[in-house]
């Protein structure tokens, strides 16, 4: 698994063609002074979760696996139905064992 922070995130033109994470924005949350993006990088949406009698998308009820979120400046990327492309600064990427240990 890998991980990495809101400041490791590039414009995909900063970065060569494998650092880049492509998918589809779920929900946009719009809060002043950043933007939420929670999308999939791949073909499969993001499945609702349920709590109590109703689904909940991830938006409301946090990232689920498979589920990532970007955090962008206010104003910019794309809303919920568009392609997302985001590029990682591979030198600020952390890699983990499927237990959560790092490496």
């Amino acid at each position: 698994m890998a991980g990495f922070r809101p400041e490791a995130v590039r414009p995909p033109e900063e970065v060569e063609e494998p650092n880049r994470l492509h998918g589809t924005v779920e929900t946009a949350e719009a809060l002043g002074h950043e933007r939420i993006v929670y999308f999939k990088a791949g073909v499969e949406p993001c499945p609702p979760r349920r709590s109590g009698k109703r689904e909940e998308t991830a938006a409301e009820n946090g990232p689920q696996e498979g589920c990532l979120v970007a955090r962008l400046p206010p104003g910019q990327g794309p809303g919920s139905g568009e392609h997302i492309e985001l590029g990682i600064d591979a030198d600020q990427a952390y890699l983990f064992t499927e237990t959560g240990e790092a490496l």
